[in-house]
C-alpha cells in the first residue's frame, strides 16, 4: 500500500509506504500532476489493455482452493474450494462460490473482485452491495 500527504496538499509532499505494520516515509517517491489529455488517454488505454489481458487469464480459472485461512473471527471455516459460477462476473472478473458448509450464518459465500481492486470472500449480501462485510 502506498499513501501520501493529506487531500489538497501539494504532490511534492512526503509519501509513505505501509510495510505491513506501520507507515514509513519514503523520500524517493516522486509524484507529478498530469494535465495533458493525450497522456491521460494513453494511460487509460494501457489500463484497459492490462485489465482485459488479466481478465482472460483469470476467466480460464474454473476453481480456487484456499488453505491456511485463519483469523480472530473464525475465518478458518472459509478454507476449501470455490468454483466459478457460470455467467456470473463482478468488475470484469469471474465470481466463485464456496462449496463448503454454511459459514457465518450465510448459505452463499462468494469470492469476487471488488471495485477497489481487491479479491474478497464475503456473503451474497456483500457481493450484491447490501452490506460491506467481507471475511477475507
Amino acid at each position: 500500500m502506498c499513501g501520501g500527504a493529506r487531500v489538497g496538499a501539494p504532490l511534492e509532499g512526503v509519501w509513505s509506504v505501509y510495510n505491513g505494520k506501520t507507515w514509513v516515509s519514503n523520500l524517493g517517491i516522486k509524484a507529478e500532476q498530469i494535465d495533458d489529455p493525450e497522456r491521460i488517454a494513453a494511460a487509460l488505454r494501457r489500463k484497459r489493455e492490462w485489465t482485459l489481458r488479466d481478465s482472460h487469464k483469470i476467466k480460464a480459472t474454473k476453481g480456487i482452493r484456499f488453505e491456511h485461512i485463519a483469523g480472530n473471527a473464525g475465518q478458518k471455516c472459509l478454507n476449501g474450494d470455490y468454483v466459478a459460477v457460470e455467467g456470473m462476473e463482478k468488475n470484469n472478473r469471474p465470481v466463485y462460490r464456496f462449496t463448503g458448509p454454511e459459514a457465518f450464518g450465510c448459505k452463499s459465500i462468494y469470492l469476487y473482485f471488488d471495485q477497489d481492486g481487491r479479491w474478497r470472500v464475503a456473503s451474497k449480501k456483500s457481493y450484491e452491495g447490501i452490506t460491506t462485510t467481507a471475511y477475507v
